[in-house]
């Protein structure tokens, strides 16, 4: 609230720059939307404190106050995840294959006004990672003879606010067994065979 007899000038700072909100102002109250350009200022904030002053024209007096503006939650980063089968075979074939497969994972991930990129965090089965781009070791999945086993590769991003965002992708694992020689057979002919 303003006193009403008098006239003000109202603002808040950001560094150097001064930002108007009201000036000459006789209004007893002021409502005042902060602009969303704002959260670009603060690349590591998820929480803005703005300190907002108040001055009295006629009598040079100065007052503030302090506003705490909140980044709205919908403020994460992106993130895109591409995998890649190493092993030619299974790639061609259009499976994963216990013991066989190993994949190639690259993480693309962008802030959202000015935050950063701060922390990766990837996993599959009992493999870790914190590298946005990373090869896993082969997948090899607890599964019998026949059967087949779902993994599920999840990777989450954190930016500088401390926001996070994930992905996750299914893969159908089969397992793989090795053909083996049961029986061999030699058999000897004369010249005329």
């Amino acid at each position: 609230k303003l006193v009403p007899e008098y006239t003000h000038d109202v603002y808040y700072k950001i560094g150097d720059t001064i930002y108007n909100i009201a000036t000459g102002s006789s209004d007893e109250t002021l409502t005042y939307q902060f602009s969303e350009d704002l959260i670009a200022n603060y690349p590591n904030n998820s929480e803005i404190s703005l300190t907002v002053y108040c001055k009295t024209i006629e009598t040079g007096s100065e007052s503030s106050t302090t506003v705490y503006l909140r980044v709205p939650e919908s403020y994460i980063p992106s993130i895109s995840v591409t995998t890649n089968d190493t092993n030619s075979i299974c790639k061609d074939w259009g499976i994963y294959v216990k013991s066989k497969s190993i994949l190639e994972v690259a993480i693309t991930s962008d802030g959202i006004s000015g935050s950063t990129i701060t922390n990766y965090s990837s996993s599959i089965g009992d493999y870790n990672s914190s590298l946005a781009a990373f090869t896993t070791t082969p997948l090899n999945p607890a599964i019998s003879i026949g059967d087949t086993a779902t993994m599920t590769l999840t990777s989450t991003v954190t930016d500088s606010r401390s926001r996070t965002n994930s992905f996750s992708k299914d893969l159908i694992v089969h397992n793989y067994f090795a053909p083996t020689i049961v029986k061999c057979e030699l058999k000897r002919c004369d010249a005329d065979g």
